[in-house]
């Protein structure tokens, strides 16, 4: 495989949970796991590691694995991110989960935020997505504009927005949202 970001699979054997990673120069001594290796035989495997081997286990305790699922999470890498087709209005959708507590902080419950955001940028609720999205066949197409990060951020922020604006609405003394986390976003087409 190709290098990404530095790093490079040099070979994988699925049977036995086994991989060998290539590191850049540059990320020597990154990850305290790896040490000052550039080249690593890996493995997800407890059993493995626990037999004596030589191997480096990677688990979610690692900041190897906590680096990549960063990485692949943030808008630049486009992670949490798709393009779809569907039927119905184009432009874009987001889900937000919503965590609401009481003035002691004890968790109330959670609730599912979908919001589309019109081609000419307004976001509004979302009405029958759902619904669209289990039952309509959801086919990948290639997205209808460029990568652009900082173009996709500024319209999460604004979906964002438009959720926490909604839930102000329901807040009461003892009831207020605590955090609200995108699950996922995508270019409707």
């Amino acid at each position: 495989m190709a290098p990404y970001y530095g790093y490079e699979v040099a070979g994988v054997d699925e049977r036995r949970e086994r991989v060998t990673l290539r590191l850049a120069d540059g990320l020597r001594g990154r990850h305290p796991e790896f040490g000052a290796r550039t080249v690593i035989e890996a493995t997800t495997s407890r059993v493995e590691v626990a037999a004596g081997r030589s191997l480096t286990l990677i688990d979610f305790g690692s900041s190897f694995l906590r680096e990549l699922v960063a990485m692949s999470g943030s808008p630049e890498f486009g992670g949490g991110y798709a393009s779809l087709g569907l039927p119905g209005p184009q432009g874009q959708i987001a889900a937000f989960l919503g965590r609401w507590q009481s003035e002691q902080g004890e968790t109330l419950g959670e609730e599912l935020h979908l919001v589309r955001c019109a081609p000419d940028g307004r976001p509004a609720a979302v009405e029958g997505m759902v619904a669209a999205l289990l039952f309509a066949p959801v086919v990948s197409v290639e997205p209808p504009r460029a990568n652009d990060a900082a173009a996709r951020r500024q319209m999460l922020d604004g979906m964002r927005a438009h959720v926490e604006a909604a839930a102000a609405g329901q807040v009461t003394r003892q009831r207020m949202l605590n955090d609200l986390v995108l699950l996922a976003a995508a270019d409707v087409a």
